[in-house]
């Protein structure tokens, strides 16, 4: 799993102004765990799991801990989920879809996290910790 840096993603509004958010992606691919016979098979979605469980963690240890959880609407994803607190979304994250790896050459399963600091920060400081 590779965590990238944060970056400012561009978000303009009705007035033309810009909105500057900064983000912080993860992005995973291939196998995690290395292959056993205990491995039940190689299509299972450990990566997407791994990647939930992490993002979690991640939530709860900044006291995140009220959030609610339901299906991405985006259509990059093939599946996924989106953590928010109302209107406000926290985070995306999901398996890329398909279309979208084979049009830039890549050939495995991509689970991809997009996390909005911002709003993370002012959810974890309304929380008791």
């Amino acid at each position: 799993m590779s965590l990238t840096r944060p970056f400012l993603h561009l978000d303009s509004r009705f007035d033309g102004e810009i909105n500057e958010k900064e983000k912080l992606s993860i992005s995973l691919s291939g196998p995690i765990f290395q292959e056993s016979w205990m491995q039940l098979s190689k299509t299972t979605n450990e990566g997407f799991y791994y990647v939930k469980a992490a993002l979690k963690q991640l939530l709860t240890s900044l006291g995140v801990t009220s959030f609610q959880i339901s299906e991405v609407d985006n259509e990059h994803f093939f599946y996924g989920l989106k953590y928010h607190r109302g209107p406000k979304v926290l985070a995306e994250v999901g398996v890329l879809h398909p279309r979208l790896c084979s049009s830039m050459g890549v050939k495995q399963e991509v689970v991809f996290g997009e996390l909005d600091w911002n709003e993370i920060v002012k959810a974890g400081s309304k929380s008791r910790v």
